[in-house]
């Protein structure tokens, strides 16, 4: 079961590529009171987000799952989806808590890796990058 296709958002974004200076995405599934549920095979998100053509984009906050799928080992680079003209990214981890989820801390920081050996040529109007992992300790405020 899927929820979200990013390919159907970012061809919204798509109609108002040329003015969009900032963009914030979220996405939840439960709520942090929900009861437990058991395991059931949901695939939140649908393909990727490309977002390179939004050239005139230079703030972006966004879940990692929407930027590179839900499946890591589908992903693309992250200079294939994030437009060069970026100052400030932030990529968080909405979906972290979903049962489904495989995006694990060393495949998230070797995609960060990546993306800064080439910094320069990805990002070169880069300012400040945040990335905010999202634990379980966090959600219950410990």
């Amino acid at each position: 079961m899927s929820l979200l296709d990013c390919r159907a958002l970012a061809e919204s974004v798509h109609h108002v590529q040329a003015t969009l200076e900032n963009l914030e995405l979220h996405i939840n599934i439960y709520s942090e009171y929900a009861e437990k549920v058991e395991y059931i095979s949901i695939y939140p998100v649908t393909g990727h987000l490309p977002l390179r053509e939004l050239t005139n984009l230079r703030r972006l906050k966004v879940p990692l799952v929407m930027l590179f799928g839900w499946f890591p080992e589908e992903a693309p680079s992250m200079a294939e989806v994030l437009p060069v003209s970026l100052t400030y990214p932030y990529l968080t981890e909405d979906l972290r808590m979903q049962c489904t989820y495989e995006w694990r801390e060393e495949l998230v920081l070797a995609k960060l890796g990546e993306y800064y050996k080439n910094i320069k040529e990805a990002a070169p109007a880069l300012e400040v990058f945040e990335f905010k992992p999202n634990r379980y300790d966090d959600q219950r405020g410990e």
